[in-house]
């Protein structure tokens, strides 16, 4: 992996080549620095691409560690009880209840996590268990809401996919590629459904439309006339979703 030098701190970065990219870009998350390049870019001209963004790249990713430090700070994270939970835009309590009575893990979703597990497991088994089925739970609802989204604004424009899947991402918080295979970041359970909306309908756009031209963007605005103040909140708290 690259590595960008400034001063004494090492920024290492990846390099992504997209046949949909015309022109260099970075892209600067908690997960790390991406460079997406258009494809066959040579190594020499992403490297001066990327010096030439030094100092922004320095400033952007201390942005974010400090960013990160402060919502850690007041926000318990884990899998055990008191820690939050992010879904939907909000945080909520997550309770993790231990019973002779029960015999299996399991999860109940109101207006916060309630999980109820046998007495008896360690540590690490207690954590796995909650972590499972938080999991589990979340990847239904993504599925579950993207699929209700896709009948709603994309079966009358043909605008269908093969298959819809879920998994952790770095740098996206979608695709949609020649496979016509829908990926999404698990991450995306922590929006507003709102967000959510419009992270699928820009993806499912894609089916028609391989690139971000004003044709692409014509048929967003079509099917989600607001897209742009969705795709503001997703900007401005890009460190909150992680």
């Amino acid at each position: 992996m690259p590595v960008l030098r400034i001063g004494r701190r090492r920024i290492p970065y990846t390099v992504r080549e997209s046949a949909r990219a015309l022109r260099q870009r970075i892209e600067a998350t908690p997960a790390g620095v991406a460079v997406i390049v258009p494809a066959g870019t040579p190594d020499s001209e992403v490297t001066r691409f990327v010096d030439s963004r030094r100092r922004w790249i320095h400033d952007k990713t201390e942005e974010l560690k400090e960013a990160v430090a402060r919502l850690n700070a007041r926000t318990p994270t884990g899998y055990h009880s008191g820690a939050k939970v992010l879904f939907r835009g909000r945080f909520l309590k997550l309770r993790v209840q231990e019973s002779p009575a029960v015999s299996r893990p399991s999860l109940e979703y109101r207006t916060g996590f309630m999980v109820r597990l046998p007495v008896g497991l360690s540590e690490t088994e207690r954590v796995d268990a909650v972590r499972t089925l938080i999991d589990d739970w979340i990847e239904h609802r993504i599925l579950e809401d993207a699929h209700s989204i896709i009948r709603h604004h994309g079966s009358a424009e043909g605008l269908v996919p093969q298959t819809v899947v879920v998994r952790d991402q770095k740098t996206v918080w979608g695709s949609c590629g020649r496979d016509r295979v829908l990926r999404l970041d698990r991450k995306l359970s922590r929006v507003p459904r709102s967000v959510f909306e419009y992270v699928v309908v820009h993806e499912i756009c894609h089916l028609r439309h391989r690139d971000h031209s004003a044709a692409f963007w014509a048929l967003v605005r079509d099917l989600l006339p607001d897209y742009e103040e969705r795709k503001g909140w997703l900007e401005r708290h890009e460190v909150e979703v992680g």
